[in-house]
């Protein structure tokens, strides 16, 4: 990969030389990229290999609106991938589970950490009760990692004053505009399953 050993600045320098390049002389780059902000900056196709197969390959907007694999959502950095088996788990009358079943597609779902609210308990419903398991950083915000029924999440603190602790009680509430169907069948990003595929 041409950007690996080059600083963020640099990084970024080289990324706005090539789109410079490509938009006025009209000439095609093709690029090999493992950073996403990479791809995003410089990309107007993608073609997503994962042990050599195809994951992905088209338009860079069909592929942020919609991944289609388990893969392709980790690669958008997606946090939340939640499974069939791991949605069934939560109680029937769960206002999560009916959220996320109303979205499910044949391998599960994704989302991205911000469309979860991690509230104060005190927030009162609408919202599911939760657990915080954990906390992530990121740069200068911290992402908690809560757990309701065996189904941890991530998502983002939106109540008021200093972060919960580990094992406190919040309420959780989803987005689901931002929830993605996985629709390929399961099992296809395990490297044996590849394979025998290829």
């Amino acid at each position: 990969e041409p950007m690996a050993a080059v600083d963020v600045e640099g990084r970024e320098d080289l990324v706005a030389l090539l789109r410079s390049i490509v938009r006025t002389d009209g000439i095609p780059v093709l690029f090999v990229a493992h950073e996403p902000s990479t791809v995003w900056g410089l990309s107007d196709r993608v073609h997503l290999l994962y042990g050599g197969v195809t994951r992905f390959e088209g338009p860079l907007e069909g592929f942020l609106a919609a991944p289609q694999s388990r893969f392709s959502a980790r690669f958008q950095g997606l946090d939340n991938l939640p499974t069939l088996a791991e949605v069934a788990r939560l109680p029937r009358d769960s206002s999560l589970r009916q959220q996320l079943e109303s979205r499910l597609g044949p391998d599960g779902i994704a989302f991205a950490s911000g469309s979860l609210a991690i509230l104060p308990v005190a927030a009162g419903p609408p919202g599911e009760a939760a657990r915080v398991h954990s906390f992530r950083a990121l740069g200068r915000r911290s992402l908690l990692v809560v757990e309701s029924h065996g189904l941890r999440l991530v998502g983002e603190w939106e109540g008021p004053g200093p972060l919960p602790s580990v094992g406190d009680a919040v309420r959780i509430r989803l987005n689901t505009d931002e929830v993605h169907p996985l629709e390929e069948a399961s099992g296809r990003d395990a490297p044996e399953a590849l394979a025998d595929s290829a």
